[in-house]
């Protein structure tokens, strides 16, 4: 499939016989968009702020999310497709038999007499929201047929760009002898013209739809039809393919792959040429590529390393995927290099993932596997005889064998004791019901009981696929939630519950994300003996300090047990015990010491009147799903501590009660006093919540409940204080600052995990005001507790300043796009100080007041000064615009820093002031006066004149810098005069992507210091280029520069010597939302806020290099 990675999502999924190929934006196939390495999962807690239940986030869950979001590679999600077809269609041959199949047949093809050209018929199946034809998603029938005709020309080598392809590739460029035909008569035998338009009844569709029912419910008999679906795909998704498969041949086993959804599906905005199609998909090779996998192709790279085949003799061998984009120079990467003759990578092939402009040729060994595919395999050796493009129908009916418990409906009765296998392969989510612990996700099936009040017990531990399976009570128009379950035995699902005697219960077998498989339902059931001794609250089991008691819920009941929230939701049925309290933290715990899923309750009063203390479902600290919860107790008050399980779970357990006294600050009245220069050792491990509020003081776009910690006081100075901990914990902390009073706390400021603060640990720069108090909490993500060293106002040296070896052409001049004109920025770095010992804001900024500028001794004002350093860790950028500079260029800029009075620096002489008040800037006009015209090597020739100012005679005289050429992305290009005098006439290679994305701005700034004149002039020819690229520099990540983060909406982008390099920007879903080429020595302004707040990834991809940056849109 294809995915967009710098652009739509070119998602090849690939339904393949050894897999669905689906790509999604990570950046690649499914784009789960999960952490990165070293990135925490904030999950486990009721609190957590992905807001997910323990029964959604296990640690296997956690582990298959992992899996998924590092299995699909960037732009197509083969290989894992591959993995989630091997878990339906376990019976499917491997990768490897698939191959020596294919040899096999390859070798027993040669000798035989050549295939002719094939015709193949199509339907195309718009999946449109009610639009009109021609108008939206529901493409027009032009647009449809110009898919067509791509086809054509890519399968028979007939396309124009063929001339493209470079002299290395010519001998084994392929005509693929295949040929597409919209179909002209119907299933039924009603005339059409190939094009089948269905309301779908919304805006996007993920795979997931497709799959799960839309297919099935729209697919025209596949022996007899190519059927293609085309529609808005979310998730980044630009299509996918089932790859055929080869039941019934010799040496193949059967593949399983269903019928019922055979053909390609394509994203309405790659479909086609023009209309609503965008660029860089918008050629179609999209279809082509999806066509490519249908008919037995793999992704050119291998889906892998270099010793990852994609079993074609006559392609390079690569390293992955590539994503060349325009102007796609050739030789590019050679990243499998084999010695003497090795070529470079084959990045034009329609099987790799650059854009459609780069793509121009298939090659006889992938032709060859066609041959042998279109002979062999099931739905598409019978499509060589269809006659639907001549008008007549099918013979014979499709029939989809869809389970006769598809539906709620047609519940399949089971009873206790039974053992039950099925399939969910043909499976549809017509009928998938709502939330029940679990989401349900994938197609299903269902099954209904009559309860006689025993506990029932369901188990898929024994299905080969990952499993998920939802309990309800009721009837099938109204039913009730009784409990869910997805990873409770490895991937696979079991469930435990008592049940109400008389009361029908439904049953859904299901899968995780989109799997299916073969599942074994077992259906046991207990009849409960006597409940425990201490079932009732009234019957609690008294426990002490330092006690550990065996306990049990298997015969528990619910009766009397608590409903309402007390820190969890209690999960009946449980059992009571109680303690009575003696001034010290009790901590009572199922830590690692019990058979299920526990939590943990706790009250004080009396049975009669419960007072909520304190619960805990699954502590951050405990691995297996089981509880542990702190209060302080009062002495002689007694307490009562209720042990039950998550989602009415039972078993044995352990629990262990523990007293220590808490920490001497352990709450806000005897906090702590603290100054600037201190630094404190701690440990919040027998600390508690107690009298903090609900939610911490992070501005983000998560609320985390706060939990136990200890308190401290600071006394404010009227300048910024940086309280941190950063690199210094044992644990995930959290600092938060609160004004006010202790009885009435105000959230002032908070930080969770600072910028470059290893373990998630936490750094916090802010403002005070000269003698209020300010309260600081440091404790624990998600109730994580540990040692801790808090520094208040670290102090630095600074040792050193110099001009930033990032920018070595020093300050330039503004002209009024990125500052006032006659100002400039300069940048300079400086040594002795780290992130984490400046004091600044939080969107890095820092007081003008700090710089003093002295130029020949005279001071001129600063009016804007930075702290970058979320780029390049470890190395210090200041950014200062200056203000005032003097007409003619002055010597002996003196640049004074005065952080805080331990912070301070002179650098003398530290660089030379540019003159910045030129004059003679008057530019009148601007005309074309001719040109545009091809060279024919890449390049067009363009002639200006220039009314209202005198230019130099030669190109020797003429400064390349004072003109400017500008794309639709409005980067500026300046390039070299050829011709003086009267006009000016330049050469232009068209080496930059946005010169054919739009209209040319041409920007004429005659005098240092002037404003530049600008002026729309004309449309880019369409010029073939074919230009190598600049020489590397340094380490990608030392060539760019992304702030501030947090943002208010404009972040900056700043390049040095790269040779070349795309910008791509995700959303926290993973989502692909910007993509923007980069150049050297440019200065780009990115406006995030349309995108909406919260984090964002920019990755930057050049230079066989790439670098992510979290960046937070306030």
């Amino acid at each position: 499939m294809r995915f967009t990675t710098h652009k739509p999502l070119l998602l090849c999924i690939s339904l393949c016989l050894m897999g669905v190929m689906a790509f999604a934006q990570q950046p690649g196939t499914n784009r789960f968009m999960l952490p990165e390495q070293g990135q925490k999962v904030k999950a486990g807690t009721e609190a957590a702020r992905n807001g997910l239940t323990h029964d959604q986030h296990t640690p296997q869950t956690a582990a298959k999310e992992a899996r998924l979001q590092q299995g699909p590679d960037p732009r197509c999600g083969f290989v894992y497709a591959e993995e989630l077809r091997r878990q339906k269609y376990p019976q499917l041959p491997t990768p490897q038999q698939f191959e020596r199949w294919m040899q096999s047949e390859q070798l027993r093809s040669r000798g035989q007499a050549a295939r002719q050209v094939v015709t193949i018929p199509v339907v195309v199946h718009i999946i449109h929201n009610g639009e009109e034809i021609g108008t939206g998603n529901n493409l027009s029938d032009a647009q449809v047929m110009s898919q067509i005709e791509v086809l054509n020309q890519d399968f028979r080598r007939m396309n124009a760009d063929a001339a493209n392809t470079p002299s290395d590739f010519l001998p084994v460029a392929a005509d693929s002898e295949i040929e597409f035909c919209l179909a002209t008569v119907d299933p039924f035998g009603n005339p059409t013209n190939g094009i089948n338009r269905i309301n779908g009844g919304q805006d996007f569709y993920s795979m997931s739809d497709f799959e799960g029912g839309l297919k099935q419910s729209t697919i025209w008999h596949p022996f007899y039809y190519f059927n293609i679906w085309v529609a808005p795909l979310n998730g980044g998704l630009l299509g996918y393919a089932q790859f055929p498969d080869a039941s019934g041949l010799d040496g193949m086993p059967v593949s399983g792959g269903s019928a019922a959804t055979d053909g390609i599906v394509v994203n309405a905005l790659s479909f086609g040429v023009g209309g609503s199609t965008q660029p860089p998909y918008h050629l179609g090779r999209t279809a082509t590529h999806e066509a490519g996998h249908f008919f037995g192709l793999r992704h050119i790279g291998g889906d892998g390393s270099c010793a990852v085949d994609d079993f074609v003799d006559d392609t390079p061998v690569q390293n992955g995927q590539n994503l060349t984009s325009f102007p796609c120079t050739y030789p590019g990467d050679n990243d499998c290099d084999e010695g003497p003759g090795d070529l470079p990578d084959m990045f034009q092939n329609y099987m790799d993932y650059t854009d459609d402009t780069c793509m121009n040729l298939f090659t006889l060994g992938q032709k060859a596997r066609f041959d042998v595919v279109l002979a062999n395999s099931p739905r598409r050796k019978e499509l060589l005889n269809s006659q639907v493009c001549q008008g007549i129908a099918p013979p014979d009916t499709f029939e989809i064998p869809v389970p006769e418990n598809d539906l709620c409906a047609g519940a399949l009765p089971i009873q206790c004791g039974d053992t039950v296998v099925g399939s969910t392969l043909d499976a549809t989510n017509l009928d998938t019901p709502g939330l029940c612990g679990v989401f349900p996700e994938a197609p299903g099936v269902w099954y209904s009981f009559v309860a006689g009040g025993e506990e029932v017990s369901l188990s898929l531990c024994n299905s080969d696929y990952d499993t998920k399976v939802n309990v309800y009570k009721g009837n099938c128009d109204s039913l009730e939630c009784v409990v869910g379950n997805d990873d409770d035995c490895g991937f696979q699902s079991k469930v435990d519950f008592p049940t109400d005697s008389g009361a029908t219960y439904f049953v859904y077998v299901n899968g995780w994300s989109s799997s299916v498989g073969n599942y074994e339902l077992i259906m046991s059931c207990h009849i409960p003996g006597p409940p425990p001794a201490n079932n009732l609250c009234q019957d609690a089991v008294e426990v002490a300090c330092g006690q550990s008691i065996a306990g049990t819920t298997r015969d528990a009941t619910s009766d009397g047990a608590p409903l309402d929230e007390c820190g969890t939701i209690p999960g009946a049925p449980g059992v009571w015990y109680t303690i009575v309290g003696n001034g010290q933290i009790i901590t009572a715990s199922t830590c690692d010491q019990a058979n299920y899923d526990t939590k943990i309750n706790v009250y004080s009063g009396s049975c009669d009147t419960l007072n909520c203390v304190a619960g805990n479902n699954d502590n951050f600290n405990c691995s297996d799903g089981s509880s542990k919860v702190d209060f302080v107790s009062e002495a002689g008050k007694t307490y009562y501590i209720y042990v039950n399980g998550n989602n009415g779970q039972r078993g044995d357990f352990t629990l262990s009660i523990s007293c220590n006294d808490p920490s001497d600050n352990d709450v806000c009245s005897k906090a702590i006093p603290i100054s600037c220069g201190d630094v404190i050792m701690g440990n919040t491990e027998f600390s508690t919540s107690a009298g903090v509020p609900a939610t911490d003081c992070e501005a983000g776009p998560f609320d985390d409940s706060l939990g136990p910690g200890i308190w401290y006081v600071l006394t404010g100075t009227g300048e910024n204080v940086t309280l941190s901990t950063c690199g210094e914990a044992n644990f995930d902390t959290k600092i938060d600052v609160f004004t006010g009073s202790c009885d009435s706390l105000v959230c002032y400021a908070g930080n969770d995990d600072g910028n470059g603060c290893a373990g998630f640990t936490s750094f916090l720069n802010m403002p005070t005001v000269a003698g209020e108090t300010y309260y600081v909490y440091l404790s624990g993500f998600a109730g994580a507790t540990g040692e801790f060293t808090l520094t208040v106002c670290p102090t630095c040296e600074i040792t050193g300043m110099e001009l930033d070896p990032f920018f070595p052409q020093g300050p330039v001049c503004n002209d009024g796009t990125f500052g006032p004109q006659g100002t400039y920025f300069v940048y300079f770095k400086v040594d002795g100080i780290t992130p984490t010992n400046v004091p600044l804001t939080s969107t890095g900024q820092i007081d003008t007041a700090s710089f003093e500028i002295k130029i020949n001794g005279v001071d001129y004002p600063v009016f804007e000064a930075g702290f970058d350093n979320l780029t390049i860790p470890g190395l210090n950028y200041f950014f200062v615009g200056v203000n005032g500079i003097p007409g003619t260029g002055a010597d002996d800029v003196d640049v004074f820093l005065s952080l805080k009075d331990e912070c301070e620096f002179n650098a003398l002489d530290l660089y030379d002031a540019p003159g910045c008040e030129g004059a003679g800037c008057a530019v009148n006009e601007v005309s074309v006066l001719s040109g545009p015209s091809c060279n024919g090597d890449g390049t067009f020739d363009v002639c200006f004149f220039v009314d209202g100012h005198e230019l130099p005679a030669s190109a020797a005289e003429f400064s390349s810098e004072k003109f400017f050429i500008a794309g639709a992305e409005r980067q500026e290009k300046s390039y070299e005069l050829v011709e003086g005098g009267a006009n000016i006439c330049f050469t232009i290679p068209l080496n930059d992507v946005e010169l054919n994305n739009g209209n040319i701005d041409v920007f004429i700034q005659l005098g240092i210091g002037c404003k530049r004149y600008k002026t729309q002039l004309f449309a880019p020819p369409a010029c073939n280029a074919r230009f190598g690229s600049s020489p590397a520099g340094t380490s990608l990540q030392e060539q760019i520069r992304i702030y501030p983060n947090p943002t208010q909406g404009v972040l900056n982008v700043q390049t040095g010597a790269l040779t070349g390099a795309q910008l791509q920007v995700m959303n926290a879903l993973g989502q692909l939302v910007y993509t923007l080429p980069l150049q050297a020595y440019t200065h780009k302004q990115l406006q995030l806020a349309r995108f909406g707040s919260g984090l964002f990834i920019v990755r930057i991809i050049g230079e066989g290099q790439r670098i992510d940056r979290k960046i937070i849109v306030e």
